[in-house]
């Protein structure tokens, strides 16, 4: 996880046409002074953010599962790649599942 910046130029050699400035910050949840001004806006957002967060690292664990399945395919263990990649899959949809339901009785 990391803080930092980038800055892109394209020229036609008579001068800058593109300039493109890219901050990125990809730590899942902000700092605590940023987390302590939200929460005087709402008492709500906290919640949110770790719900955002827990569904982010989530999305990541199946990125990661599925570039394994990947992986053992390539690696000639075909059967294991796709048994894994199948399994990743049910437990993805059993997740999406639940979190649709819980969304519809809120």
């Amino acid at each position: 996880m990391a803080k930092g910046a980038n800055q892109n130029r394209l020229s036609n050699g008579r001068g800058v046409i593109v300039e493109q400035n890219t901050v990125f910050d990809d730590y899942l949840l902000p700092p605590a002074e940023e987390l302590s001004k939200l929460n005087q806006i709402d008492q709500n957002i906290i919640t949110w953010i770790m719900k955002r967060a827990e569904m982010e690292f989530a999305f990541i664990i199946l990125v990661l599962a599925m570039l394994f399945s990947l992986y053992l395919i390539k690696s000639e263990m075909s059967v294991e790649g796709s048994l894994f990649a199948g399994s990743t899959i049910v437990i993805a949809a059993v997740f999406f599942i639940k979190a649709s339901k819980n969304r519809e009785v809120k």
